[in-house]
């Protein structure tokens, strides 16, 4: 199998790098995300375009037990795609992928504003007012 690069996926999330975590939002489940530490690294990589052998590979080199730091990125890497954050694109560019160090990554899920997030984003005021839920 060809290594893929990766791309956000921009029709349904938008992300900011803040303070060296990466909030991540989509819009269309409502939930946002949170990365930080080899997460966030992982993140970085992916989306300015190491593709996933530079990724596992720099994981692999910053890690004590090369094997589960190969397993944990590829690992983290399909659930990132999983829950349509990052797409796979195509063949993988010759970015490499270094990390300082290397931990398991950890992704937090929050849904607790899901459906202020899932409001109508056009301002568009109707009898029922603003915000209100699409149906």
């Amino acid at each position: 199998m060809t290594s893929a690069s990766f791309e956000g996926v921009a029709a349904r999330m938008s992300y900011e790098d803040l303070d060296g975590e990466i909030i991540a939002i989509d819009f269309q489940s409502g939930a946002y995300y949170n990365l930080a530490g080899t997460a966030a690294e992982i993140w970085r990589h992916a989306l300015a375009g190491s593709g996933r052998d530079a990724i596992v590979s720099g994981a692999a080199a910053a890690s004590a037990d090369a094997a589960a730091a190969r397993h944990e990125a590829g690992r983290f890497l399909d659930e990132l795609v999983a829950l349509n954050l990052i797409a796979e694109t195509g063949p993988e560019g010759d970015r490499p992928a270094p990390f300082a160090t290397f931990e398991t990554p950890l992704i937090e899920k929050f849904e607790d504003m899901a459906e202020l997030i899932q409001l109508d984003p056009i301002h568009e005021v109707t009898a029922a007012g603003w915000p209100h839920v699409q149906v």
